[in-house]
């Protein structure tokens, strides 16, 4: 499906509402599935089918649209008011005049969610890599790690047969067979009174509690360290508040770098929240050096993206800040945590545009494990 700049909107929407070219066949059969869901193999492929630059532009093109309008144009009481380019987009030459929007909407309800949740979402940067669908074959996956030290190189001379090493491994298990679901609080009053903009926030609200809800998941297994190799540099400090500097007892985020650093693991990132730096770490009690400096810095320039050499991932989830007693994580990225996804963000009991998002529910399949969890010092304050 070739898609050209110059092409006018009523030719792109009779190019996309063909239910036999792809992209458009795959959300046509996805949808007689009652579901919409891009990271399935099947969508993948099509969407891969396509030319990178044809692909930026359907996807740029869809994020220009908003979905309370997209919604009004398929609702015969609303369809007269609408952004007139909005409409000859969703038109087609068919007898129904808004042909396209049956296969346009999902894709724009899902692009709303994604774009909203990539704000929430930091199980990348929590992740030395997140496996996608495609490299994940049934419900669970076991992950052989090489216990740490294994990897050995021998001397040997020139021409000499290299010594043959045999890899220690510890396993460990990606389970996906718990689904996270949230149902659309979307009713048919807000349907039936054309409350679009509404339904619009709601499609957006679904999207952030997805990222958060995804970041608290992979937050949780991080801070636990009990998969993998290796023993966690647990850190428990003996203040009601996070301490940065070393205090000579083991106490300090400080003293969680020093313990991976002597394991052999340079942490890069620090996993904390907003809080915890505010309060604790900024405040007079939890730094060691001169309060004004970092009050002066925060105030001209606003929260850190780095600190002690690590760079700083913002989380505020429930299990980072469910209790008084804040959590935190100094770690190596490229050691500590994999995750996995079957899926993401798959818009189901969908099928029809308007009428069938009272029911939507959008749902995710997800989980990670650590590897060495000497690469990982996990912190909570005193209580």
């Amino acid at each position: 499906m070739e898609l050209k700049e110059t092409m006018p909107l009523q030719e792109i929407s009779e190019k996309i509402a063909k239910p036999d070219e792809s992209p458009a066949k795959v959300i046509y059969e996805q949808l007689n599935h009652k579901y919409f869901d891009p990271y399935e193999f099947d969508a993948v492929s099509a969407w891969q089918n396509l030319p990178k630059a044809d692909k930026d532009k359907f996807m740029n093109t869809m994020r220009s649209f908003s979905l309370s309008d997209m919604l009004r144009a398929t609702n015969p009481r609303t369809a007269g008011r609408v952004n007139p380019h909005l409409k000859e987009f969703l038109a087609s030459s068919g007898t129904t005049g808004i042909a396209g929007a049956y296969y346009l909407i999902p894709v724009k309800l899902w692009d709303q969610m994604q774009t909203e949740a990539v704000f929430t979402d930091r199980v990348a940067d929590l992740s030395a890599q997140v496996l996608g669908p495609e490299a994940i074959d049934g419900t669970t996956m076991n992950v052989d790690i090489a216990v740490d030290g294994t990897y050995i190189f021998n001397e040997s001379s020139s021409g000499a047969i290299a010594p043959t090493e045999t890899l220690k491994t510890t396993q460990a298990t990606l389970d996906f067979s718990t689904i996270y679901t949230i149902n659309f609080r979307i009713g048919n009053d807000l349907i039936e009174d054309s409350k679009f903009d509404l339904i619009s926030m709601h499609v957006s609200e679904a999207g952030r509690q997805a990222g958060e809800k995804a970041t608290d998941l992979a937050f949780t297994v991080l801070y636990g360290a009990a998969d993998g190799d290796g023993t966690s540099n647990q850190i428990t400090s003996d203040q009601d508040y996070t301490e940065w500097a070393s205090d000579g007892a083991a106490h300090t985020i400080e003293d969680g770098i020093m313990l991976n650093v002597a394991d052999g693991y340079v942490p890069d990132t620090l996993a904390v929240s907003h809080s915890a730096f505010l309060y604790n770490i900024k405040g007079t009690a939890g730094i060691a050096y001169n309060e004004s400096t970092v009050n002066d810095n925060w105030i001209l320039n606003g929260y850190p993206t780095q600190l002690g050499g690590m760079k700083i991932v913002w989380i505020d989830t429930d299990y980072s800040v469910s209790t008084d007693a804040h959590r935190a994580a100094i770690f190596t990225k490229q050691y500590a945590l994999l995750t996995g996804r079957k899926r993401w963000l798959r818009v189901e009991n969908y099928s029809e545009p308007v009428k069938d998002l009272t029911g939507a529910v959008v749902s995710f399949r997800q989980d990670s494990i650590t590897l060495y969890n000497d690469a990982i010092a996990p912190y909570i304050e005193g209580s």
